[in-house]
């Protein structure tokens, strides 16, 4: 926001300024281009150009400011690629250029990388869709900004040589793939932030190694699984940011899950547990699961005798089929042995009336 009501351009006169030291010019409607002459103020230290409407590339002539330690010029119109030129910063401790129209950073291979270990701050604009490998070589870095552009892919392995490196800030682009193992390695990181990409996986226990991490933000990703219990270990940890993922599981009660000024976790439906405040539904103990899962059993057991009785009844059945034989009546012939008429009358005396048993209708036995 203009607060001075300076608007017009740099003049290329500039350059007679030769003691100046500071130059600051943000935050007004300065417009034009940077001159090219400014490269010829050899005792400027600090050069703040942000916020203001200037526009075309970014003057090469600037790597002659051997003094220069500050130089912000982020929210501009700037186009084309930072020179190569700025290699020779050797004092350059904060540069950026954030939310301009530059597309890369030239080639870091081409810069004179003992110089650029000594930079401690780096804010770009992109437009090209991903970080070169080259940045790995700010060994001395100290902050990246890389918010709000169009980067997509994975998050490159080469950062991790940025040993130094306390601040990276990767929130709202596109990239995807899962949160790197590796991040755990840059033991100084204070603040991490990937909100908003399209991060998915789950939330590696590496991120609750690094020991000095205060900030921790990953909202608005798919990532997924239970938050990692590790988490509530970072004494340093003061602000968490969770929310709009697809997380799952119990919420850890320790650390900075009892902080919940600074905590957000909403967005989460798998969520349960945590501290009262939370308001999230219980999660379920072993013996809810016990109790859930009796009926359960009861009714297989019961099925599973039923289906028992079945068998066995089935079975006994089929023996029983197996040994039946054809029900025949046998003929007299067939089931008491023949007697003759005269060994009949031999027994009985000539069929006496001694030997009698009885009479009926139809004669006498």
């Amino acid at each position: 926001m203009d607060q001075t009501g300076m608007s017009g351009s740099i003049p290329s006169t500039i350059s007679n300024l030769v003691n100046l030291s500071k130059l600051s010019v943000g935050d007004t409607s300065i417009s034009g281009v940077i001159p090219e002459s400014i490269g010829k103020l050899g005792s400027l230290v600090q050069l703040y150009l942000a916020n203001t409407d200037l526009s075309g590339v970014v003057p090469s002539s600037i790597g002659n400011l051997s003094k220069l330690t500050v130089l912000y010029a982020y929210n501009c119109s700037l186009e084309g690629a930072i020179p190569e030129s700025f290699g020779n910063l050797g004092s350059l401790l904060f540069l950026d250029l954030d939310m301009n129209h530059l597309n890369g950073i030239g080639r870091f291979s081409n810069y004179h990388s003992s110089l650029l270990v000594t930079w401690t701050c780096l804010t770009i604009h992109y437009q090209d869709s991903f970080i070169p490998s080259e940045v790995g070589n700010l060994g001395n870095l100290n902050s990246l900004y890389l918010s709000g552009n169009q980067l997509s892919g994975k998050i490159p392995h080469s950062i991790v040589g940025c040993t130094e490196l306390q601040k990276l800030f990767l929130d709202n682009n596109l990239f995807e793939g899962s949160i790197p193992q590796f991040l755990k390695n840059i033991k100084g990181l204070t603040a991490l932030n990937l909100s908003i990409n399209k991060l998915s996986g789950s939330i590696p226990d590496a991120i609750g190694s690094i020991p000095n991490l205060q900030v921790l933000y990953l909202a608005q990703n798919n990532l997924s699984g239970p938050i990692p219990t590790a988490l509530q270990n970072l004494t340093s940890l003061s602000e968490l940011d969770l929310s709009f993922n697809n997380l799952q599981g119990e919420v850890p009660k320790e650390g900075i899950f009892r902080n919940l000024a600074n905590l957000s976790i909403i967005g989460n439906n798998e969520l349960c547990g945590g501290l009262p405040q939370l308001h999230l539904a219980p999660c379920p103990t072993n013996h809810t699961k016990k109790m859930t899962l009796a009926p359960r059993l009861v009714t297989v057991s019961a099925v599973l005798f039923l289906a028992s009785i079945i068998a066995l009844i089935h079975l006994i059945y089929k023996k029983f089929r197996g040994k039946k034989r054809p029900l025949v009546t046998p003929t007299i012939g067939e089931k008491y042995e023949r007697v003759s008429y005269d060994a009949l009358a031999n027994g009985t005396d000539g069929f006496s009336e001694a030997n009698l048993l009885g009479k009926g209708s139809f004669g006498e036995v």
